[in-house]
């Protein structure tokens, strides 16, 4: 029987895992754009974080969790910008 949740932890593992190589390869290679994708998928790990809380009725844990993700999209777009 497979979890109820199991594409939202798989997208989540998934992103953290190529945030981390994506960001280890821009950092050592210097490629800015590589960057900034490795702290967008950071950020959807933390929207489906939030969405696998909220499912288990964890209404606050949820919404702090969807909160950093919204500031971090915020940020990331900004300084996207202005480069």
């Amino acid at each position: 029987m497979r979890h109820p949740y199991e594409r939202l932890i798989r997208i989540e593992i998934t992103s953290i895992a190529l945030a981390a190589f994506i960001g280890l390869f821009a950092f050592f290679q210097g490629y800015t754009l590589l960057i900034f994708l490795a702290v967008y998928l950071i950020a959807l790990s933390l929207v489906c974080g939030a969405l696998i809380d909220w499912s288990t009725h964890q209404k606050t844990q949820a919404s702090k969790q969807f909160l950093r993700a919204i500031v971090l999209f915020i940020l990331t777009t900004y300084l996207f910008i202005n480069i």
